[in-house]
């Protein structure tokens, strides 16, 4: 039980971190083992526009969803696996503009 409430204690803080800030670079190690670095966001105004899925999948509380600023597509990351995060203060915001028939299930 304290595990599983640590988990949501970083998540928590992860998801005020990504209200706050609208960019990060996170280096975290994947399910394979490999290490990744990855410039990432939440922020409604790099998000492209989403469309309701039908069938949506339930939550997994130990993964943190995230848009790929490099990859331009939605990533995940288990939290456990999070080693490090860096604030992007140099990101131009005005650069992430999507087209309004681009639409990206979440």
């Amino acid at each position: 039980m304290n595990e599983e409430m640590d988990l949501v204690n970083k998540k928590a803080a992860l998801e005020d971190l990504f209200r706050m800030y609208p960019a990060f670079e996170i280096v975290f190690t994947k399910v394979n083992g490999e290490e990744r670095t990855m410039r990432c966001s939440r922020d409604a105004q790099i998000l492209p526009p989403m469309t309701e899925k039908k069938n949506p999948k339930p939550e997994n509380p130990d993964v943190f969803v995230v848009w790929d600023l490099d990859e331009d597509g939605f990533r995940s990351f288990r939290i456990d696996n999070l080693k490090a995060i860096t604030i992007v203060y140099d990101i131009d915001i005005e650069s992430f503009h999507f087209e309004k028939e681009e639409k990206h299930d979440v």
